[in-house]
């Protein structure tokens, strides 16, 4: 876990802490499945560790508050606890819990980029054609 330094404000002795940047570590995950939807092969696992590193790197830099929270971590924790709790999954990125059924959402922004909150993915079908089963 990224080790955080708390510096004081000159101006008025204030903590100031670095805002968390977060990002998903899902280049193999994704890659992986376009690599078997268009029938390529998948790098090296030392091309997408070297990836990894120079991305982890270069947003250390502009961000000191910066993590990068595992793909395997992801995947198999989310899978898990759906697995464990019978929970419906609803993810903004399918990749990391692969389901019978689900909802797959995506944020939509404007022409100016401004956020338009959620909205189905384009390849995905509309909410009221998504199968949802209550059954236990």
């Amino acid at each position: 876990m990224l080790e955080i330094e708390f510096s004081k404000s000159p101006e008025n002795g204030e903590d100031l802490r670095p805002a968390p940047y977060v990002v998903s570590e899902d280049i193999g995950l994704l890659l992986t499945e376009w690599c078997d939807r268009k029938g390529f092969v998948m790098p090296e696992p030392e091309f997408i560790g070297g990836l990894r590193a120079e991305f982890n790197n270069f947003m250390t830099r502009i961000f000191p508050g910066f993590e990068m929270v595992p793909e395997k971590e992801l995947s198999e924790g989310l899978t898990k606890l759906v697995e464990q709790t019978g929970l419906f999954p609803v993810s903004l990125d399918r990749v990391y819990c692969s389901s019978g059924t689900g909802l797959d959402l995506t944020r939509l922004v404007d022409k100016n980029r401004l956020s338009k909150g959620l909205g189905r993915r384009a390849d995905s079908s509309p909410l009221c054609q998504v199968p949802i089963s209550l059954d236990s």
